[in-house]
């Protein structure tokens, strides 16, 4: 076949050729295109944060934890979460990268006001289109120190004994006592933080809407055993509350309980202190021999009953028990307070395994909250809140036991 010139080509016939040339290079062009910016539109996660239990919620902490695509989030400056097109003020925390840097697990952090019921949809945008503008109208103050870690008005000392040094919202409500985490072993020996070895107090997230502390260390309970131990402190700018989670670890089932140890100080006497029982028991303490306590027994079959017992140490009465009609179980939340100040707390999951769960406040201001399982177990843990504020604790707190006890409910959808 004879090579073919162009310049056999009349102009028409050469000017049909080059467009049909063209027409592969300009679908090649827009294809290109499209991917271009596909690759710029933000990724997105629908998530919903829903109240469950009917009460109001005004500036709840709210924390949600988001797994994201290899590479798709490099900085968490350009993520932010929108609410009815309204940006929200958030605080992210990277956790958990991929290998190539990009962030894998995304932790969000912020506060919310919900209607009792209420479900409200959020949607997280991310990629490197996106950029954060919301700003949290007011943060917590974080101070990284030599021997101590201060949040706001709390201080943790780094070697955990005692653990909460301070906290001084309306005056020192901590006073001098057992303070922190406490084991004690099958013989009935008594151990605690004094003794830890290895002991690390480190900031897992560093506000300005939640700050995370967390304690580790560990106790050695005989010549072979050493009970690794974890705490976690978290702290939200929206309550003055402070939310511990004590773990150990006994994989030789070495251990009877464990116990969160507090000493609050008071101003003066009377002191007063009521449990969340059917029937909202109260007392007073006005000498400084007077105590109470609050047990709550669970057996293999389910609730045994709990019994509320008063009078100075080592001299307790029956005050109240769940006897004839009453429930077998009751909430482990309650307040004590003075004149001045108070202290709402909430014990969480109280009465939900087998085994027995006390709580038990003194006039001196010593107060445990105690948990020892039917049977060794490998792992024991306590959640406990305590809620600083002023009395009257109807005015002086932002939120009630019930409330801290129960948060609303999240879900990511996508």
């Amino acid at each position: 076949m004879p090579r073919m010139s162009t310049r056999s080509l009349s102009r028409p016939r050469v000017r049909r050729l080059l467009t049909l040339l063209s027409v592969p290079l300009a679908l090649a062009a827009a294809l290109t295109s499209t991917v271009d910016v596909g690759a710029q539109q933000p990724g997105l996660r629908i998530f919903r944060v829903r109240e469950t239990v009917g009460i109001r919620r005004t500036e709840y902490p709210v924390s949600v934890s988001v797994q994201l695509p290899k590479g798709a989030l490099t900085d968490v400056s350009h993520a932010r979460v929108m609410n009815n097109s309204a940006e929200v003020p958030v605080q992210f925390t990277a956790r958990a990268p991929w290998d190539d840097g990009s962030v894998q697990t995304l932790d969000i952090d912020f506060n919310a006001s919900l209607d009792p019921e209420e479900d409200r949809r959020y949607e997280l945008q991310f990629g490197p289109s996106v950029t954060a503008a919301a700003k949290p109208a007011r943060g917590l103050i974080l101070d990284d120190q030599a021997t101590a870690i201060v949040v706001g008005n709390l201080t943790f000392a780094k070697s955990g004994s005692p653990l909460l040094t301070s906290a001084s919202y309306r005056g020192e409500g901590i006073g001098k006592g057992q303070n922190g985490l406490t084991i004690t072993d099958a013989n009935g020996r008594r151990h605690d933080l004094s003794t830890a070895q290895g002991a690390n107090l480190e900031v897992v997230k560093g506000g300005p809407l939640l700050v995370v502390l967390r304690y580790t260390a560990s106790i050695a309970i005989d010549e072979t055993t050493s009970i690794p131990v974890e705490l976690v402190m978290e702290m939200p700018n929206s309550k003055t509350w402070l939310k511990t989670t004590a773990t150990v670890t006994d994989r030789s089932r070495k251990l009877r309980d464990i116990a969160i140890e507090r000493p609050y100080a008071w101003s003066a006497f009377p002191v007063l202190w009521d449990f969340g029982t059917d029937s909202g028991t109260y007392g007073v303490f006005r000498a400084a021999t007077d105590s109470v306590t609050l047990t709550q027994t669970v057996g293999v079959s389910g609730p045994s009953g709990w019994k509320v017992e008063s009078g100075p140490l080592n001299q307790r009465r029956a005050l109240e028990v769940s006897a004839g009609p009453r429930a077998k179980t009751t909430n482990g939340w309650g307040h004590v307070q003075d004149a001045a100040s108070a202290v709402a707390f909430g014990f969480a999951r109280f009465g939900r395994e087998t085994g027995s769960y006390s709580i038990a406040l003194s006039a001196g201001g010593q107060s445990t909250f105690r948990f020892a399982p039917a049977a060794p177990t490998t792992q024991q843990q306590i959640v406990l809140f305590e809620h600083f504020v002023a009395t009257p604790v109807a005015i002086g707190a932002a939120t009630n036991p019930t409330a801290m006890l129960t948060p609303p409910a999240v879900t990511v959808e996508r």
